[in-house]
């Protein structure tokens, strides 16, 4: 539905401003990424306000994106898929923070986590796929470079929630970062059946 209706909104500003078929193709795209990312910010927004877990889902979704655009990832192949993935995953991020938001009582689970992510750092980040890689090895270092000054940042306000009185959102907070680097290692790349070689993406 989305792309159909990327692809007939490009198709009418390409015929009035006399676009060629590349530039109505990119146009397309952009339109796409646009409108999906719309209404997957509604749906979950609604979803997550009906749920009684608003607040939980929001940080979750931000500690998730944040480190997302910056380390990449698995995506599934299709907008449907990505859709209902990526919504039902943060839906579950904001149930379990609201519901189990204790466990953060324990900074061990924000140290392990820590852990994880930085050695996928210097390991998979920037992970990409096939169609979408990152060989530049400069741009590959700053992209690290970027992912562990956030990570560091990160735990810092972790550490920190108890002069701030933040607590009940640590546990989200932590499930959204360890799903965003979860995405970038192999065992993600299999469970959605992407092909990728990480012997390219080893620095």
């Amino acid at each position: 539905m989305v792309k159909r209706l990327s692809d007939y909104i490009a198709s009418y500003i390409s015929n009035e401003l006399n676009y060629n078929q590349d530039k109505g193709e990119v146009m397309s795209y952009g339109l796409e990424i646009i409108i999906g990312g719309f209404l997957k910010t509604i749906s979950l927004i609604t979803l997550s306000l009906v749920l009684g877990i608003f607040s939980y889902t929001m940080v979750g979704m931000v500690s998730f994106a944040v480190f997302r655009t910056i380390i990449g990832g698995a995506h599934q192949d299709t907008y449907g898929k990505c859709f209902v993935t990526s919504i039902t995953i943060l839906l579950c991020i904001g149930a379990l923070g609201k519901n189990f938001y204790f466990v953060a009582d324990s900074s061990i689970w924000a140290f392990l986590v820590y852990g994880q992510s930085f050695f996928s750092t210097l390991t998979w980040v920037p992970a990409g796929t096939e169609k979408k890689e990152i060989k530049n090895q400069k741009l590959r270092i700053k992209m690290k470079s970027m992912s562990i000054a956030l990570l560091t940042l990160w735990i810092i306000l972790i550490i920190l929630y108890p002069i701030y009185n933040y607590q009940q959102y640590v546990f989200s907070s932590i499930l959204g970062v360890f799903t965003a680097f979860f995405l970038i290692t192999p065992l993600a790349y299999k469970l959605m059946s992407i092909k990728f070689n990480f012997k390219k993406g080893v620095i």
